[in-house]
């Protein structure tokens, strides 16, 4: 299959998703009118890094990657978004055609890939879920009050509370949280208004 410019850096932006990097716009290079490359990182369930090299041979759309001896983690990885992305044509007819599209699709690829990886035993099945930015989830135009974790109220009771009792604290918060954020974001919008 060849591959179009466009889609190689929708490959590259999907893969540093994945990964939970921002894509780089001067990480893609071009150092001759046949090749274009792109250098991206690798990040493991243990938060090793290692460095990807992926390059367009832009004559025949075929592209390729490099990753350092030992990370078959990582080509599985790479291999894994490759066949999702380009593996079906209606997809790459997708990723062609419909800019609004990617973004679901990003989202979908991460989600299939952390359940892959739960299926051979890399990660918990309660941390599929991690892979995937709760902002992604969001409708358009959409901002979120807070997104508090029992970790970050831990501090507040008794070092022998559970995570189950934290939680139930934490979701008896939720509502008065959500009422003061809503009135505050109010306040915040009427103000806002009238500086307008």
């Amino acid at each position: 299959m060849k591959i179009s410019k466009e889609q190689f850096i929708q490959f590259v932006h999907a893969f540093e998703d994945q990964n939970q990097f921002e894509y780089d716009d001067t990480a893609l290079l071009q150092p001759n009118e046949n090749q274009i490359v792109y250098h991206a990182t690798y990040r493991d369930e243990s938060n090793y890094k290692s460095d990807v090299k992926f390059s367009l041979d832009v004559p025949s759309g075929e592209v390729n990657w490099e990753v350092a001896y030992g990370w078959n983690d990582a080509y599985e990885e790479i291999d894994a978004l490759y066949h999702q992305m380009f593996g079906r044509s209606e997809m790459k007819d997708v990723l062609t055609n419909n800019n609004e599209a990617q973004h679901v699709y990003r989202v979908l690829m991460n989600l299939g890939l952390a359940v892959s990886k739960a299926e051979q035993g890399r990660i918990p099945f309660s941390s599929v879920f991690y892979s995937i930015p709760i902002r992604d989830c969001l409708p358009e135009h959409t901002i979120l009050a807070t997104t508090w974790h029992i970790d970050d109220i831990r501090e507040y009771f008794p070092e022998d509370s559970s995570d189950d009792h934290l939680f139930e604290k934490l979701r008896e918060m939720e509502k008065a949280i959500t009422d003061a954020s809503v009135a505050a974001g109010w306040e915040v919008i009427q103000l806002m208004s009238k500086e307008e």
